[in-house]
């Protein structure tokens, strides 16, 4: 038994084997292109999604790529932190029509009580009334202070604004004492009177302008600096503390009080002078000393000069106080120093 060759295959079925050979390699080449064409729509389709894939990671690195959008952000922080800050701060034109609203109710009460009361005895009235409010608002504000790391303590946030209870006090005690230098102008230029210690006065409600215009303009100034000021001024202002009992000292006086009378209202006066101007004077000189790094050379200068001179004042008139309270003097030979002074 022979096996047939190569040649004897191809002479005994010619026809058969060229048309199967034609058939594979119609199924080879068909296969090849089918295999491009789907190669070709695979890589596109492939190409599209690592395309779209990209698009997508590059939106989404903008989207969390935060490098433009801070800067817009803190600008506008940065505006809403002005603006807030203008807010809380009112402008000269509102501490104006504050200051000019305690003028107007200043010389309202003393209208009012001196159709009831002498000139000097209305004065006096008056006064008390604007040392009570005004030491009374310094005294909630020296207990509400809070520690701070450089000037010891400081009012709280909501005290020390520009629109807060202890800077309104500051500007309606301005007013009283605008209203007091109207009543004086009016007393020397048109009555031609001249009324008790005026020229002192005068010299003391000036002292108390350079005091109290820095506490109570803070807009356009650094936040340390009008917290430095107004906690300082605030503790000074506890000295109105003994004009309550300076002024009714000068009623009993007038009034013909008895001896005894009169000797208490002084020994207290003596007591109120130096808790609230000897003991309390000096912390907050300390205070506004350390303050010295956030605050201008020339407001510090103004406002070491002021308190230092201050403080040498009154122990001076702290001095005549005590010599006073050991005797009871005869009514209207000596007079108990004006606070003005």
């Amino acid at each position: 038994l022979k096996l047939p060759t190569q040649s004897g295959l191809l002479s005994h079925h010619p026809k058969s084997l060229v048309a199967h050979l034609s058939d594979m390699t119609i199924s080879r080449t068909t296969g090849e292109v089918l295999g491009r064409t789907s190669g070709g729509a695979n890589g596109d389709a492939l190409d599209g999604t690592n395309k779209h894939e990209d698009d997508e990671g590059q939106q989404s690195t903008q989207a969390e790529d935060p490098t433009d959008e801070p800067e817009s952000m803190d600008i506008e922080g940065k505006q809403d932190t002005n603006v807030k800050d203008q807010t809380d701060e009112p402008d000269s034109m509102e501490h104006a029509r504050v200051i000019a609203r305690g003028a107007v109710l200043s010389g309202t009460a003393y209208g009012f009580l001196r159709i009831f009361l002498s000139s000097d005895r209305t004065e006096d009235t008056v006064d008390i009334i604007h040392s009570f409010a005004t030491s009374s608002v310094a005294l909630y504000g020296m207990a509400s202070m809070q520690p701070h790391k450089i000037h010891t303590r400081a009012l709280p946030p909501h005290l020390a604004s520009g629109r807060g209870l202890v800077v309104r006090m500051f500007s309606y005690s301005l007013g009283y004492f605008v209203a007091d230098v109207i009543k004086i102008a009016v007393d020397v230029l048109i009555r031609g009177r001249f009324p008790k210690l005026w020229q002192g006065r005068l010299a003391h409600h000036w002292v108390q302008l350079g005091a109290n215009a820095p506490g109570i303009l803070g807009r356009g100034h650094p936040d340390e600096r009008n917290l430095a000021w107004r906690s300082v001024l605030c503790m000074a202002y506890a000295a109105e503390l003994s004009s309550i009992v300076l002024r009714l000292s000068n009623l009993v006086r007038d009034g013909g009080g008895s001896a005894r009378i009169q000797r208490m209202v002084n020994w207290a006066l003596a007591a109120s002078f130096f808790g609230s101007r000897i003991l309390n004077f000096p912390m907050a000189i300390a205070m506004f000393i350390k303050a010295r790094p956030v605050l201008p050379a020339h407001l510090f200068r103004l406002g070491a000069t002021v308190q230092v001179g201050g403080y040498l004042l009154s122990t001076v008139w702290f001095a005549k106080i005590l010599r006073i309270a050991s005797k009871v003097h005869a009514a209207g030979k000596t007079a108990v120093p004006s606070i003005e002074c």
